[in-house]
């Protein structure tokens, strides 16, 4: 089964991307979220269970496993 990492603003929910590399959505993610301000989530789904993380603009990394906010 392939991985997907999308990539939305925090909050808003506005689409950034996709990938299937976990490195480059994370490099992604940093980036964007440096550049502009916002913090950015990244999540994929596995087995049913959904995996997200929130990059901060300070690149401080929340983790929200299962959907839990």
């Amino acid at each position: 089964m392939e991985y997907t990492y999308t990539l939305k603003y925090d909050g808003s929910g506005g689409y950034i991307g996709k990938t299937p590399i976990y490195s480059q959505a994370i490099n992604a993610a940093k980036g964007y979220a440096k550049t502009y301000g916002l913090s950015v989530l990244v999540s994929h789904t596995w087995k049913n269970k959904t995996r997200e993380i929130v990059i901060h603009p300070d690149e401080t990394i929340t983790h929200l496993w299962n959907g839990e906010r």
